[in-house]
Parts: structure tokens; sequence; C-alpha cells
């Protein structure tokens, strides 16, 4: 059985930083080369796309040279073969969940329609990854900058509906060495069956299904599954709460990119065990390593490495 993996933004981002597209053709290839032989074919998220376009409606942006490099390797990495200009999609944190809970096994026609749409712009890059490309398709990355900002606020609202600010945060505000001890289970306990209810919450909110109406001996199913298949999501999402009642200054509305993060987490199961996450990414890294998931997900260089490169 192949394994699969995907890149995150940044690692992309990485691999790409002061190089010109010559040497990033020979390092991806090098790359596709050394999984081929490993048995570990790589996937492209829609979340990456959404991140790097976003970078792409404005050559001023101080991102925009990696970011169209970006676009430029992920393509080439995650195409299904050199004379097919398509490339292997993971589906979206949304389609993952709507899947597994509801004993699913496809993508809805509105997501089959975006991935296509992505794969296009992607294509342009791919052929000609120039300035003169991204100001031909500014429209179509501009609206990709308002899925971006969309997404993040749809993401700080979940947070709030968490109700983090008055519940928590008053409970623990006065002992925070109570609430950064590994051991508190009550705490846990407390924050992990609310992220659970809340996750359940915005499947059903997906396939337009009022929850309330749903037989409790499947709610409780679900939950299972949830807890089964979603762990790392959980971890990820308990330890922003946790650094957001610890750090009275840090404000939430300044960290929406962890957005991006949270929708990536959902790629990773013990249940699910072909799936590798390459990141640097510190919060999704101890995320994960919290959830017993620590083997799925591994650095850019660390990833190279493993790869005898």
């Amino acid at each position: 059985m192949n394994r699969f993996v995907v890149f995150d933004t940044n690692g992309y981002r990485n691999l790409v930083h002061g190089k010109s597209i010559i040497e990033i053709k020979e390092i991806i290839e090098s790359i596709k080369l050394k999984e081929k032989e490993a048995g570990i074919e790589p996937w492209i998220s829609c979340i990456v796309w959404i991140e790097l376009f976003a970078h792409l409606n404005d050559t001023e942006d101080p991102h925009f040279e990696d970011c169209l490099k970006a676009v430029y390797a992920s393509f080439l990495h995650t195409m299904i073969s050199a004379d097919c200009e398509e490339v292997r999609f993971m589906p979206d944190a949304s389609d993952i969940i709507v899947n597994i809970l509801f004993n699913k096994n496809e993508i809805n026609s509105k997501s089959k329609e975006q991935y296509h749409s992505m794969m296009k712009l992607a294509l342009e890059i791919y052929n000609k990854p120039e300035k003169e490309t991204a100001l031909r398709l500014c429209n179509y990355f501009n609206s990709y900058k308002h899925i971006s900002k969309s997404r993040k606020k749809e993401f700080l609202q979940n947070f709030i509906e968490l109700d983090i600010y008055n519940t928590f945060k008053a409970n623990y505000l006065k002992d925070k060495s109570e609430i950064t001890t590994t051991s508190n289970t009550k705490l846990k306990d407390e924050l992990f069956s609310q992220i659970t209810i809340n996750l359940l919450k915005l499947a059903y909110k997906e396939v337009n299904i009022e929850i309330n109406t749903i037989d409790k001996s499947i709610i409780e199913n679900q939950i299972r599954l949830i807890k089964k298949y979603f762990s790392g999501v959980i971890y990820f999402i308990y330890d922003i709460i946790v650094k957001i009642i610890v750090n009275t200054n840090l404000n939430i509305e300044k960290k929406e990119n962890w957005v991006w993060d949270y929708e990536l987490m959902f790629l990773l199961s013990e249940s699910i065990n072909n799936i590798m996450l390459v990141t640097n990414d510190k919060d999704m890294i101890d995320a994960a390593k919290s959830a017993l998931l620590g083997n799925k997900v591994m650095m850019v260089d660390y990833y190279k490495n493993i790869l005898g490169l």
C-alpha cells in the first residue's frame, strides 16, 4: 500500500526560498524520484493553494515571489505524471469529516468544481511561473484573497462559539500553573468534550441537517468517530485555547492564520495509517505529538534526509 505525503504551505515556501525555477525543478524532481522508490505519493491540499493564491493578487506582497515559486513547485511535485497535467488532490477538512461521520466516500460537487478551478490556475503558473502570469490572473487571485479572509473569519467565529473567553478563561485565569499541568484531566475533559461537540456541529452544518433531529445513539457514535479519527485536530484546538488562556496578551484575532494549520490537521489520524504531513510549524508538530501522532509529522529537512537527499 502506497503512503501519501502532503506538504504544508511553508513546507513548499522553505523549499523554494532564494532559488531559481531551474533549481526548484531539480530539487522537486529529485524528491519525486526518491518518493517513487519509497512508495510515497505526493498530494496537494487545496488549503495550501488557497493560502498561496491569496498572496498572488498583489505583486508588491512581500511573500509574492516565494508563493509564486511555491505554486510552481507544488504543482510539479503532485502531478500524476509528466504527460498528465493534473495533480493528486487531498480533500479539505469539511469533506474529510463529512465522509467519516456520514459514511460517504465522495467529494461534493462544489468541492470538485473548486479543485478543478484551482488546478487550472496552478497549471497556468506552472507553465509560466512569472510575474506577468499572476498579473494576467489577478482577478482570480483576488477571489482567493476573499476566500482566505472568509475562512479566517469563520475560524475565529468557531472559537468564540467554544466560549473560551467566558467559561474557561474565567475558571482558570487565576491559576495559570493549573492550566499548564498536563495531569489536569478536568480541564482537558471539559475542553475535549466541547471541542468534539463543536466539530460535530460543524459537520452537520456542512450537510444542512439539524443536529437536534438526530437520534442520541447516532450522535454518540459520531462523537466516538471524531475522537478516533481527529485526535490531532482536538489537541491542536486544545493547545490553542490553553495558549490563549495562559497568555492574556495574546490576541486571537491576530492568529487567524492558525486556520490553515487547523485544516491540515484533519489529515492526521491513527486510524488512517498512510498519510504523512511535512511541516516546520511548531504548533502542528506539538499537537501531533500530544495526540501520539508524532510519527506522521516531520520537518522538511528531516523528510529530505529519510529520502536520502
